[in-house]
């Protein structure tokens, strides 16, 4: 008999769930990153919602430092060449 009702909680919680949960996130795009020496804030400043971000560069996500610097024109395109000396 307790099992029963356990079965019984365990899909009405999953039902209760289901019916309000996000079925995807798209976590790809909407990331910025800056150089931290130009950032002056605590780490608290920045995680709030109202914190502006507008004059930060797009990060490129799923990618790298290297594949963000070079989309937004920061470094030399290392395949052409001898950039790759100078990154």
């Amino acid at each position: 008999m307790f099992c029963k009702y356990r079965v019984s909680l365990v899909l009405l919680l999953f039902v209760f769930h289901s019916s309000y949960a996000q079925d995807s996130y798209e976590l790809n795009t909407g990331w910025k990153c800056r150089q931290i020496s130009q950032v002056n804030v605590p780490g608290e400043e920045i995680s709030r919602a109202e914190y502006s971000v507008s004059s930060w560069m797009p990060a490129i996500v799923p990618g790298t430092v290297l594949t963000t610097l070079l989309a937004n024109k920061q470094i030399p395109d290392p395949y052409y060449g001898m950039n790759n000396e100078r990154i």
